[in-house]
């Protein structure tokens, strides 16, 4: 009988197909993480002008197993009829090798100097495969807004008018300084006026505008910086005011608001009220032969420096318990505590006085 597995005196395996070759790489570019075929126009949208606008590019190898292509030194290009802004490529240094799911990524700041139709493409050529382009179409607006439109930013984030902002905790008497930036979103010039920035409880360490008026023009910024009065401990407040030529916003106010606390500070509170030091306290009224234990915590609410406690000692007639080991470290911001508890026996009737001794030093 036949072999089954003969065919025409080959085994089937033998005489399946032709020889599929070398695995196949599959290119492919995304913009922003959508596909962006070769050859194929690319419709980016509109953008406002002289807004910053970019995007990124990201080419990949999405083929066979074991496949790979080569971009050569220099190879990649973004090229336009219009100034093209500076770019990076990955491939300035050295060439790169793209394997299977291996990918290249850049970033391309898009032209908005103009109002018009902008192109600029995209373009390398793999080793062994067709040139890869992809040309991007766009269009450049003009900003919607026509009257003077005034933003703040604090942090990088913008601020409504009236609102207000928690700078947090600020040391006694330190340096601190806290920059604000002013940017217009309209086409007219914003005219901030001599001196037409000012804070209530503070000063301005950087004002643009104290010799002269300025003027910002469409999505063009400036920066000011303030400082706050530290003089006192306790919650403080300020008003800033800015005053301009934007209509629906004039005066711009927004309230600050601060703690100003010192840099290192040892708390003591027994039953949760705050202990002086040389403050004498009345632990009460007891019977006779009776054992009581009284606990003291201790903290840091500076906001700056560690406390390393050295020593606790006490007078007659009290012992401590579960002391932790010393020294021991109160970090800031009462981040941790140390707790002492007091043990004493009434043996005796009348009246008994004693002492708590703490010994610490400030660590930077």
């Amino acid at each position: 009988m036949a072999d089954p597995n003969i065919i025409g005196g080959l085994t089937d395996n033998e005489g399946s197909g032709p020889d599929p070759g070398p695995p196949q790489a599959l290119i492919k570019v995304y913009i922003d993480g959508a596909y962006a075929p070769s050859d194929l126009n690319y419709q980016y949208g509109s953008v406002t002008q002289n807004v910053s606008r970019t995007f990124t590019v990201v080419i990949t190898n999405e083929g066979d197993d074991g496949s790979s292509f080569f971009i050569p030194k220099n190879g990649i290009y973004v090229t336009s009829d219009d100034p093209v802004l500076p770019w990076t490529s990955p491939a300035a240094s050295s060439g790169i090798t793209l394997t299977k799911g291996a990918s290249v990524s850049f970033t391309v700041s898009l032209n908005t100097s103009a109002v018009k139709d902008f192109v600029i493409a995209i373009s390398f050529s793999p080793s062994g495969y067709d040139s890869y382009v992809v040309p991007i179409f766009y269009t450049v607006v003009a900003p919607q807004v026509t009257s003077p439109s005034i933003v703040l930013q604090y942090n990088g984030n913008s601020v409504s008018k009236n609102a207000t902002i928690n700078l947090g905790d600020v040391i006694l008497n330190g340096q601190n300084e806290y920059t604000f930036t002013v940017s217009n979103i309209a086409a007219s010039n914003l005219i901030i006026p001599v001196n037409g920035i000012s804070v209530s409880n503070g000063s301005l360490s950087l004002n643009p505008s104290s010799s002269s008026s300025i003027m910002i023009g469409f999505n063009d910024t400036s920066t000011f910086k303030i400082k706050l009065n530290t003089s006192s401990l306790g919650g403080k407040t300020t008003l800033l005011v800015i005053a301009s030529n934007d209509t629906n916003n004039n005066p711009f106010i927004i309230n600050l608001s601060y703690s100003v606390k010192d840099s290192y500070k040892l708390s003591v509170k027994y039953n949760s009220q705050e202990i002086d030091d040389n403050e004498e306290i009345n632990l009460g009224s007891y019977f006779k032969d009776i054992q009581i234990q009284k606990n003291i915590i201790l903290s840091n609410e500076g906001i700056y420096y560690g406390i390393r406690i050295i020593s606790v000692t006490v007078g007659d007639n009290i012992n401590l318990e579960n002391v932790p080991s010393l020294p021991f470290v109160l970090q800031p911001n009462s981040a941790n505590s140390m707790q002492i508890t007091s043990s004493f026996n009434s043996s005796s009737e009348g009246t008994n006085n004693s002492s708590l001794k703490i010994q610490w030093e400030v660590i930077n």
